[in-house]
Order: C-alpha cells, then structure tokens, then sequence
C-alpha cells in the first residue's frame, strides 16, 4: 500500500469511526432527529452573533465538505491528497458531527441533531471563547450558553517500545462518561497530525483523552485513562506527552490464525459439531461449560463486548426481552451469551460489572438473566472464526452448528 492510500485509508477511517458511529444510528434504528434551540452570550450576557455549534469538531481546521471531496476525488481518482490540507492547521477548530449550526445577531441557534446525543460545543467567530451545552430533557425548552475565553491544549504523542516512532496519529477529545447516559457518544475532537504532536481550542470543562496510531500492521492507543479539567483563564494546558501502548490487532490476529489453518468460520461448517468454547469466567453455567453439554437443546450463543455500543444498546436487551418471553420453555432452549475482551482489560465478571452498572441501571434496567461466559484471550474468537461483536451462532439440538438468528429460534420455539 503506498503512502497516499494508506493516508486515505486512514482519513476514511478517522470520518467513518469518529463522525458516523458514535450516531445512535449504528443501533440499529433510523435516527431521530429533533431539534434543541438556544442562545449563545457573552460574560455580560450580551448576544453573541456567528458563534459556531456543533456536536463533534475538528481540530485541524478542515471544513466537513471539503473533507468529502478530499475523499471523493481520492476514490474517483487515486489522487494523492494534500496531507498538509488533512492534517495542518493545528488548532483551528470546525464543526463537524450532524448538521452543524451558527447563532444569528440575536445569538439565537436552532441545532438539529439525533435524540441519543446529549451535547454540544459552542465556539465564537474569533475562536477565543467557548462553551459546552448540555441539551434539556425537553428539548422544546431553550438553552442558554454563556462563553468564557478557550485553553489552548497541546501535547505529543508516542508509542511506547516502538523503535521508529509512528509519522501519523489520531487525538481526540472526549467529554466524560454519563452515568446517566452510558451510551451516549462522548466524543466531542478530533486532531490528526503526522508530526506527532497536538492542539485544541476548549472552553473549561472536564475532558478525557484518547489516541491511537498503527505502523504497519502494528496498533498503539491511549489504555490508561487521561482525565483532565480546564478552568477558566487558564489560557493553555500543557498535556505532555501521551504514552501508547501496543494492543493486538484483530485483523492480524485473524490472519496469523488463518495462516495456523487455526481459524474455523462458523458459516461454512453449518451441519457439523460445534466448535469449543475457551472461558475465564461463568456465571449461570461451570467455567468448562461446552455445546455439548446441551444436547437435546437449541443454544444461541451471542458475542459481545463491554466496548460495542450496539450490543448494549440493542443487542443484549433484545436477547433479554426474549429470555424473559419464552421463559416457559426452558426444557427447549439456552442463550449463551460470551463477552469477547481479547485485550483483557476486566481481569473477571465483577469488574464488567462494575463498568456496566450505569447501563444495567439507566438502559437495561435489570441485569442480564441468562449465562455470560468471559473469555480475555483470542481463542473462542478464533475457535468459532466470528467477525466481531454483535455476531449470532445457532446450534442444534444435536450439538451441530445451524443456520440461523434469534428470529429463527423464535419460529421454532413457536412450532
């Protein structure tokens, strides 16, 4: 892969991962878009006319349209892009994210964006104050954004144990968690830059930091947590230097597998015994469970992940609605459900539980009622050769692999 298209490859991948999927889209529903009105002013609260508004921002001054054609022409024709026009400009922030706004001379906004998103930042045309505005319960109550002076927030980054440091690298900007929220995109910044170092404009708030680069086939990111708080008058924030850390890369994971001849693809092996599961922890079923063990069942076994938004969102409470309904037929079916955490970030069960609590109160609202069996290696990702989270595996009463999904089971747990 030549340099151009690897940094087309990799633009595309930044506007795919940090522009579309954190959009409550990706659950599996068509967005609901509802409007939030406001009105941006100044310390003495005087109205404050073209103030931009948006929910996610770029931080290399790169308008969203001009991106697209960037992307455009590089497809249409293998035109090496300007990575100086991608990636320069440190500092300069434009409104990316869903139909970005500016305040009339009243300071008046009207932002439309999708329900699942909770917040949004105002910068002013001189990009020298700011604010985050976090949108009502009722989004037909208006809003009121008063700016104070940005921090000026710089730093580099570096792969730890990488003899030759990376050329290009990702740093975004993320709001905390919501307990409250716990699904809601927090990802608020985005800088690309290949000469390793960063530069945002915020206004005073709590932050987190995330990063990631990749050289090759090898992948680094930010793994311990970097909070940090702005106050205003601050004027600059020095970051120092974020530390990656190497993390397995699945698509190198799957091709050493595939090389093994280790790698099993459960599509291709419907009618033959299901493959073995690999487990660290269980709950509702022993840690050396197998398929086997359910002979005379039909077993639908999901993959998850603590990190895949939809699974939480859509995937696992679905699979409980179902549990629950068809709990009058237990002599029929099981649900296995495997949460996948190759980078074994929760050592057990408990401390899954522990990140998940604000999604089991706030959006399951009952914990998950059926089998969850952990596994922190690669091997029941390998062993059953799933594409990632969120994939189904149905398996017969005999113990053989079947085509199949949870409307499947539904139509014959019906018969």
């Amino acid at each position: 892969m030549s340099r151009a298209d690897l940094h087309r490859r990799r633009l595309l991948v930044l506007f795919i991962c940090t522009v579309l999927c954190p959009a409550p889209t990706v659950f599996g529903k068509e967005p609901n878009l509802k409007p939030v009105n406001g009105r941006v002013v100044d310390a003495a609260g005087d109205p404050v006319a073209g103030a931009k508004v948006g929910v996610y921002w770029s931080a290399n001054g790169l308008k969203l349209s001009r991106l697209q054609q960037i992307l455009e022409q590089g497809k249409l024709h293998g035109k090496e892009p300007d990575l100086v026009e991608m990636y320069g400009q440190q500092g300069i922030m434009e409104p990316w994210g869903d139909h970005p706004t500016q305040t009339d001379e009243q300071g008046r906004f009207r932002l439309i964006t999708d329900e699942g998103r909770h917040w949004a930042m105002v910068i002013d045309a001189s990009q020298r104050r700011g604010g985050i505005v976090a949108f009502p319960d009722d989004r037909s109550q208006p809003v009121e954004v008063r700016l104070a002076p940005l921090v000026r927030v710089y730093g580099t980054v570096r792969a730890q144990q990488w003899e030759t440091q990376p050329e290009w690298a990702a740093v975004l900007i993320n709001l905390p968690r919501s307990d409250r929220f716990p699904l809601a995109p927090t990802r608020l910044a985005l800088c690309g830059t290949l000469d390793r170092r960063f530069e945002f404009l915020l206004p005073p708030g709590e932050y987190v930091f995330e990063a990631n680069t990749d050289q090759g086939e090898r992948f680094a990111e930010l793994v311990k947590e970097k909070r940090f708080r702005l106050v205003a008058g601050q004027g600059e924030y020095d970051a120092g230097t974020l530390d990656l850390v190497e993390r397995a890369n699945t698509t190198r994971l799957i091709e050493q597998a595939k090389a093994r001849k280790t790698w099993f693809d459960f599509r291709e092996h419907y009618g033959e015994p299901a493959p073995r599961l690999y487990v660290t922890e269980a709950r509702g079923v022993p840690r050396d469970v197998q398929l086997a063990d359910f002979k005379g069942k039909w077993v639908l076994v999901y993959f998850w992940s603590p990190w895949c938004r939809p699974c939480l969102a859509k995937g696992v409470p679905e699979l409980m609605d179902f549990y629950g309904k068809h709990a009058g037929q237990p002599d029929r079916f099981q649900i296995l459900s495997v949460c996948i955490d190759k980078d074994n970030d929760f050592k057990t069960l408990k401390g899954m539980d522990e990140y998940l609590d604000p999604v089991v109160r706030n959006v399951w609202r009952r914990p998950i009622d059926f089998p969850v069996l952990l596994d922190t290696t690669f091997r029941t990702f390998e062993s059953f050769g799933i594409k990632g989270a969120g994939d189904m595996v149905l398996v017969d009463p005999d113990g053989n692999l079947s085509a199949g999904d949870l409307s499947t089971l539904a139509e014959i747990l019906s018969q």
